[in-house]
C-alpha cells in the first residue's frame, strides 16, 4: 500500500526533515488535545494510495434531528429502540423518531452512555460512573481519581455485558472491569513490558469499547491504529487495522476514537479529524464507508451506535445533531 519508507527517505532528504517536521507538529497536537494522555509518534508512510475497489454495502442518509443538547458526547441505543443521549447537562432520553421521553442532570458533564438489562442506564463522567433507571432515578455510583486500579483518569466509553461494566479510560490507557453496583474485578489492556506488550495507547482522550454475544470485549486501540479483541479474563485474542488515509485505514494519530458492534461480527468504527464512520467484518475487511461530507469539518469526535433494524447513529458534536444512516436494498 506504500513504497518502502527508508528507501524513500534516502532518496530525499528534504522528504525526510518533512516527514519528521509531520511527526512532531501531529505529536504536539495531540498533547494540547489531553495533557493526561501522551502522545505516541506512529510510523509514518511515504507513498501514493492505491484505488481501492468500491465496498459492497451502501449506507444513506434517513434522518437528522437536533439532540437539544449543549456539549453533546455519547449516544445509546436500547432494547426498546430508545436513543440516549449524554451531554454537558446530563442525559436526554428520545423516541427514535427524536421526540423526548425524559431528561435529567447529573452530577457532572456527561461523556459517555451505554444501556443495560431493564432500561438502566450507565453514564460516564470524566472520573464517575453513575447508574440510573430509565426515569432518571440514581442507582448507584462510583468512581475516585487516580492512577490505581479501579481509579479513574479520563472516562471516555462503557459498555454493559450481563453482570459486567467495561469503562474505557483513556487518561490511564485500560478498560476497568466492574461488577453492576462498582464493585472492582479487574482491569484489561495494560501495558506490559516484561510481556513485550503495547498495551492500550491514547495519544489523545479516545478509547472505546464494546462487548459481544460471546462476551468478548472488544476495543478500538487509537495510538496503534486498530481494533483488538480480549477475552474477559484479559487475553488479547487479536486485532486488525492499519494506519494510513485511504477509506479502509484509520488516519490521523488516535483512531478510531469509537465503536459499535453489530451481527453478524461487523464493526462500525468512528474517526475525528477527518470525519468518517465505517463498517467492517470479523476479519477487518471494509464493508461500508461513510464519508466526511456529511458531518460537521474536524469533528473533534464521534460516537456510534445500532439499533435492531441496525441503522447507525452518529452524533456531531459541533452542530448538536444525531444523523441516522441505514443500509440501501
Amino acid at each position: 500500500m506504500s513504497v518502502d519508507s527508508d528507501h524513500a527517505l534516502r532518496c530525499s532528504p528534504c522528504l525526510a526533515a518533512c516527514v519528521l517536521a509531520a511527526c512532531a507538529v501531529l505529536a504536539a497536537g495531540c498533547d494540547r488535545q489531553e495533557p493526561e494522555a501522551q502522545p505516541t509518534v506512529a510510523e509514518t508512510r511515504v507513498g501514493a494510495a492505491r484505488p481501492e475497489p468500491e465496498p459492497p454495502l451502501k449506507y444513506s442518509l434517513v434522518d437528522t434531528f437536533a439532540s437539544g443538547m449543549k456539549g453533546l458526547k455519547g449516544i445509546a441505543v436500547d432494547a426498546e429502540g430508545r436513543v440516549c443521549l449524554a451531554g454537558e447537562e446530563g442525559i436526554r432520553v428520545l423516541s427514535a423518531e427524536g421526540e423526548e421521553l425524559s431528561a435529567w442532570r447529573t452530577s457532572a458533564p456527561a461523556r459517555c452512555v451505554a444501556a443495560g438489562f431493564g432500561g438502566d442506564l450507565y453514564v460516564g463522567l470524566r472520573t464517575r460512573v453513575e447508574r440510573y433507571d430509565g426515569a432518571g432515578n440514581l442507582l448507584a455510583a462510583w468512581g475516585k481519581e487516580g492512577k490505581g486500579r479501579g481509579e479513574f483518569s479520563v472516562i471516555t466509553g462503557i459498555a454493559v455485558s450481563g453482570p459486567d461494566v467495561f469503562v474505557a479510560d483513556a487518561g490511564n490507557r485500560c478498560i476497568h472491569r466492574f461488577g453492576l453496583t462498582g464493585d472492582f474485578i479487574d482491569e484489561i489492556g495494560k501495558r506490559d513490558a516484561e510481556a513485550g506488550t503495547l498495551g492500550l495507547v491514547c495519544p489523545s482522550a479516545s478509547l472505546g469499547c464494546r462487548v459481544d454475544a460471546e462476551g468478548i470485549l472488544h476495543v478500538g486501540n487509537p495510538g496503534l491504529q486498530r481494533v483488538e479483541r480480549y477475552a474477559p479474563d484479559g487475553e488479547l485474542l487479536g486485532f486488525w487495522g492499519e494506519a494510513g488515509i485511504e477509506p479502509k485505514m484509520f488516519s490521523g494519530c488516535c483512531n478510531p476514537i469509537n465503536i459499535e458492534l453489530m451481527p453478524g461480527g461487523r464493526t462500525v468504527t468512528a474517526e475525528k479529524d477527518i470525519p468518517r464512520v465505517k463498517v467492517y467484518d470479523g476479519g477487518g475487511k471494509m464493508l461500508a464507508f461513510i464519508g466526511p461530507e456529511f458531518f460537521s469539518s474536524g469533528a473533534p469526535g464521534l460516537d456510534v451506535a445500532v439499533d435492531s433494524d441496525e441503522r447507525i447513529y452518529v452524533v456531531d458534536p459541533v452542530d448538536g445533531k444525531v444523523r441516522v444512516f441505514a443500509a440501501q436494498d
